[in-house]
């Protein structure tokens, strides 16, 4: 029988929630049987909407045998949780073999791009939010704060990071929010109706990546 359940509040994702009701591993979370149905909705467990409603388990003791007077080691598996952004520049070119500065909550890391302009950083699993530095650019980094694709939220969130749209992520379908979907059709072959239909969707993720 589960635990209790969690609302899901902007900026949650698994890594998070299971931190938060300590269990150090979020699969035993996301697979367990009475989140199937969320699952099934949620494919990717970083991408949460408000409102979804999930289900904590109860813990489990595990018993493990071992002689007295000797000394045991135990191991427990827990996941580790990477940022990933490709950053590229105006011209739609990577910003390659760049250094750069991330400044998490309780984390400073200093590192470089690879040639595909990639930067990619293990955190902490329950990070918020912090601030990037590149070529003295400071770019704002919210954690967990990607909605799913088929919100207008989502819509924006993507368009906005990939240039399109410049606005605020609100989940108003206005002039801006219409002209960025327009342009990103455009660019990619896509019939310009200003609608984020399932085409666009799947479009949209492709070139973000998620």
């Amino acid at each position: 029988m589960a635990g209790k359940i969690h609302i899901v509040k902007q900026g949650d994702y698994f890594a998070k929630i299971a931190k938060k009701y300590g269990f150090s591993n979020w699969r035993t979370i996301y697979n367990h049987a009475d989140n199937a149905e969320l699952k099934q909705k949620r494919p990717d467990p970083n991408i949460l909407y408000p409102g979804d409603k999930i289900v904590i388990p109860n813990k489990t003791t595990k018993e493990d045998s071992g002689g007295t007077g000797q000394r045991h080691r135990f191991r427990f598996k827990s996941d580790d949780l990477w940022l990933r952004i490709v950053l590229k520049d105006n011209n739609n070119k990577p910003i390659a073999n760049t250094p750069y500065q991330l400044n998490l909550e309780r984390q400073t890391i200093e590192g470089q791009t690879d040639g595909d302009g990639l930067l990619e950083q293990q955190i902490a699993p329950d990070a918020a939010e912090g601030y990037l530095l590149i070529q003295h650019r400071e770019f704002l980094l919210k954690i967990g704060h990607l909605d799913p694709i088929d919100t207008i939220t989502g819509v924006q969130a993507r368009l906005k990071n990939l240039g399109y749209y410049g606005g605020e992520v609100d989940g108003v379908k206005g002039k801006q929010t219409l002209s960025a979907i327009e342009e990103f059709q455009c660019d990619h072959g896509l019939t310009v109706d200003g609608i984020a239909g399932p085409n666009t969707q799947s479009k949209l993720k492709e070139i973000h990546g998620c």
